[in-house]
C-alpha cells in the first residue's frame, strides 16, 4: 500500500496569503498533517544544505512557478501542477500530473495533453485517469476537514444584511462579469466589497456574513467548465452560493442558484437563500463533507500513485 511507503510529505509552494495556489496547498498541509503525515511546507528558496534528508520514501507536492530549487530524488513521489515534468523524469522520480477537472474529461479527452487523444478514464465522479500522461484530473475542495463541517450550523436569509464580500482574485478573465454584479449590488441596494490575501478563518467569516455569497466565472472558465473551490467552501460554511456557469451548476443538481446573466445571478442567489429550507442545506453540507474536502481528494491521489 502506497500509504505505508510514504514517509514524509513535502509542499514546496507558495508563502500563505501571497498566490491563489498558496491556499491550495495550505488545504494540502492541512490535510496531509490531518491524515498522519509528517507534513512540512517550505515556501523559500533554501540552501540544500539546510535541507532536511529526504528520501525515496518522500512524496514532494509542488506548482511550476515555485519549483525551481525542489530536491529532486531518484524513487521519491512528485504530485506536480503546471510543472514541466522533464527534469524529475530525467533523475528518476515517480510522478504524477495533478490537473483540473474540466467538462472534456467526460468525453475521455486529456485537455492538458491533447495531441494524446481520448485517453482520459473516469475512475468515478470527479475523478479522472490519463494513464498515457500519468495525469489526474479531479476539481479542489473546501479548506475544511469533515469534522469541521457543521449540517446545524448554516446561514439563514437575513434580509437586514447590506454587504455583499467576494473574496477573490479580479483580473482580465473575470472584470467584465465582476462589473456587472457589481451594477445589480448597487441597483438592489447593497455594497459589493472584494477581499484577497486573507486567512481561511477569515475567509469563512466574510462568507457567512456577507448578505448572498455568489461565484463569477469569466468566458474561458464557462466553456471549458472549471470548478472553483469557492463554490465547495461556501457551501461547507453554510452558506447557499451560486454560479454563472451552467456546468458547475448541473453538477450541483439544482443545489445552487445559477444565471447565466452576472446581473442576473444577483436575484438568483437571492431567491435562493429564501427558499432553500433547514432540511435541504443540511443535505447539501453532508454532500460536502462526504463527497469534496480535501482528504477525499488526497485518497483519490494516493489510489492513482498505485498506478505508477
Amino acid at each position: 500500500m502506497i500509504k505505508d511507503i510514504i514517509k514524509n510529505v513535502v509542499i514546496w509552494g507558495h508563502k500563505p496569503h501571497t498566490h491563489t495556489h498558496s491556499y491550495i496547498h495550505s488545504s494540502y498541509y492541512k490535510t496531509f498533517q490531518a491524515m498522519g503525515f509528517n507534513t512540512v511546507w517550505f515556501y523559500k528558496k533554501f540552501d540544500y544544505l539546510r535541507l532536511p534528508k529526504f528520501n525515496e520514501n518522500t512524496l514532494f507536492f509542488t506548482e511550476g512557478q515555485v519549483d525551481e530549487n525542489i530536491p529532486l530524488i531518484k524513487n521519491a513521489f512528485y504530485i506536480l501542477h503546471h510543472c514541466k515534468p522533464e527534469k524529475y523524469l530525467n533523475a528518476g522520480c515517480k510522478v504524477l500530473n495533478l490537473c483540473n477537472y474540466v467538462k472534456y474529461c467526460e468525453d475521455g479527452v486529456s485537455f492538458n495533453y491533447k495531441d494524446q487523444g481520448n485517453t482520459v478514464e473516469k475512475v468515478k465522479d470527479f475523478l479522472f485517469y490519463d494513464e498515457k500522461a500519468k495525469a489526474i484530473y479531479q476539481p479542489w475542495a473546501t479548506d475544511l476537514l469533515p469534522e469541521e463541517i457543521n449540517t446545524d450550523d448554516f446561514c439563514q436569509y437575513d434580509s437586514e444584511k447590506k454587504d455583499i464580500n467576494y473574496v477573490g482574485s479580479i483580473w482580465a478573465e473575470n472584470i467584465t462579469e465582476i462589473r456587472e454584479f457589481y451594477k445589480a449590488c448597487c441597483d438592489n441596494g447593497k455594497k459589493f466589497i472584494n477581499y484577497k490575501g486573507v486567512s481561511d478563518n477569515i475567509n469563512k467569516k466574510l462568507v457567512r456574513n456577507s448578505y448572498i455569497a455568489p461565484d463569477l466565472r469569466g468566458k474561458w472558465h464557462r466553456e471549458c467548465g472549471y470548478i472553483p473551490c469557492r463554490i465547495f467552501k461556501n457551501l461547507s460554511y453554510g452558506k447557499i452560493t451560486g454560479t454563472n456557469s451552467k456546468h458547475v451548476y448541473d453538477l450541483f443538481h439544482g443545489m445552487i442558484a445559477y444565471s447565466k446573466s452576472s446581473y442576473g445571478l444577483f436575484k438568483a442567489c437571492e431567491k435562493k437563500e429564501k427558499e432553500t429550507n433547514s432540511v435541504d442545506m443540511k443535505k447539501t453540507m453532508q454532500y460536502i463533507k462526504d463527497k469534496h474536502t480535501f482528504i477525499n481528494r488526497v485518497e483519490n491521489i494516493l489510489e492513482m500513485l498505485e498506478r505508477i
